[in-house]
This record gives C-alpha cells, structure tokens and sequence, in this order.
C-alpha cells in the first residue's frame, strides 16, 4: 500500500522491508494519490525488486527511524548506526517482529479496564 505524507494510515512493516518493493509494508509517495487515498498507478506493473521504477515514480521505502514513529516508539529511541542502512538490515528486521506500542496499550486498557 502507498501512503501519502497526509495519509492517517498504512500497512504493516514486515521484517523483509526494503529488501522487497512488494508485500512488505507501505510505500512513500506524494505523486499518484487522490484524497481518498485511491492509488491512480497500477502496482502490478512493479517485479518483485523494481527499484528502477521505484525512482522513476519517485516512490520510496520508510526510513528506520519512520517506522519506528509510526508504530509508537518515542522520539528519543534510536537503532545503533550499525544496525542501519547501507551497514545493515537489523533495524527493520527487529521493527518487522514487534508490535505498535501505541495499539498494545490501548488493547491491555480496553482488555482489563
């Protein structure tokens, strides 16, 4: 799913992101939206590592520290520079497996409240 920076939602951030144009998380984009959020691109026309045509839509991938935002984690929190792009994968393999913090709170509130 691509997201417009006004966008209020996206897809989930699996630990292959980046690696993969499709079927890994939300793509950023500011071109090919309407305000319905309604993608006037057909994304079947992507392969699997389109990176080239990424470019050319000016389509690209959440950073590290993006998706850490948008699941919850603070504004102070930061991966160590070695568990970062272009040294290294970690930080989006570690944000793949763990959960929104902002949605685990609001279950455990609504679960034992």
């Amino acid at each position: 799913r691509g997201v417009t920076p006004d966008s209020r939602r996206c897809s989930c951030f699996t630990k292959s992101y980046s690696k993969y144009v499709r079927g890994t998380g939300s793509l950023l984009s500011d071109n090919f939206y309407d305000q319905d959020g309604r993608c006037s691109l057909d994304m079947e026309t992507f392969g699997a590592l389109d990176l080239a045509g990424m470019k050319r839509l000016r389509l690209r991938f959440f950073t590290e520290e993006e998706v850490a935002r948008i699941m919850g984690f603070p504004e102070t929190f930061s991966f160590p520079p070695e568990c970062l792009l272009p040294h290294s994968r970690l930080g989006y393999r570690m944000l793949g497996n763990s959960l929104s913090v902002s949605v685990v709170s609001a279950l455990l509130d609504y679960l034992f409240a």
